[in-house]
């Protein structure tokens, strides 16, 4: 199995960011537009299953990270699988920044501290995205999953089911196959 290394990425883990300026921004702006997504929360529920037998892996260290500009950047967030191979963060909705579909990063480790076994991007769904950021068109216009560089190796098997709505939270739902030790 061959693992993509993140690309010169800032890490930002999905919870406990801080959101910069302090002054309000003009609304018209993309950190207003960007803001307002900040403001969204989103949980990401993530089953991590072998490709090979279909069995949930136990014990797997996940970690989660967005490279939102307009974010302060610690170290990613890492969490552990349960028993069912459910791994959970909770966090807010990704910033839409220039020239990049909204989606964050997963790494992900048969334990922790091990090497790395897959990394790859979550991608957001259009409706998602479009709830979270209250408009149809904009700050996505210039861009797609199609012509996003994280999604070089085909979006369609990085893309969430979001449900949920603005007020009450998103939750990002994504089974994960692996194929470990392959």
């Amino acid at each position: 199995m061959t693992v993509r290394q993140p690309q010169d990425h800032h890490r930002t883990p999905l919870a406990g960011r801080v959101r910069l300026p302090a002054r309000a921004p003009a609304p018209d702006s993309a950190f207003a537009l960007a803001s307002r997504a900040a403001l969204i929360p989103l949980t990401v529920r993530l089953r991590l299953l072998s490709a090979w037998s279909g069995r949930v892996l136990v014990g797997y260290a996940v970690s989660m990270w967005d490279c939102s500009p307009a974010t302060t950047r610690p170290a990613p967030e890492q969490r552990t699988t349960d028993e069912a191979g459910w791994v959970r963060f909770a966090g807010v909705f990704p910033e839409a920044y220039p020239g990049h579909w909204p989606h964050l990063h997963v790494e992900i480790r048969p334990a922790p501290g091990s090497a790395p076994e897959h990394t790859a991007e979550l991608a957001l769904p259009g409706d998602a995205c479009t709830q979270a950021y209250g408009w149809a068109h904009g700050r996505l216009d210039d861009v797609s999953l199609a012509t996003d560089t994280c999604f070089t190796s085909g979006w369609p098997l990085e893309i969430a089911s979001v449900t949920g709505d603005p007020v009450r939270g998103l939750v990002a739902t994504r089974t994960v196959g692996l194929r470990p030790g392959g």
